[in-house]
């Protein structure tokens, strides 16, 4: 999300630009595993694809846009393996 810290601009800034959290998560996964060409290895939960994934405490889905930054990780896996986990 771009911000304004003088408050010039009123509004969504690019609003023809703008992006839902569906798109964005994708940019981030998947879409970002096929410009590396690894879309066959990982960027999505499939089975025989690597098990890289992160547990969030809250489902993004379910708050508000804003408050997506404060979401704690819970657990973060590479490759099936828990590399960091909250006690």
């Amino acid at each position: 999300r771009r911000e304004d810290p003088d408050n010039l601009i009123t509004g969504v800034l690019n609003e023809d630009e703008k992006m839902d959290l569906d798109e964005m998560l994708r940019a981030y996964t998947i879409n970002a595993a096929y410009l590396m060409h690894q879309e066959t290895i990982t960027g999505s939960i499939q089975v025989g694809k690597a098990a890289d994934l992160i547990v969030l405490e809250q489902n993004l889905f379910d708050i508000p846009i804003d408050a997506i930054g404060d979401v704690r990780v819970l657990r973060t896996m590479i490759d099936g393996v828990t590399v960091y986990a909250i006690n």
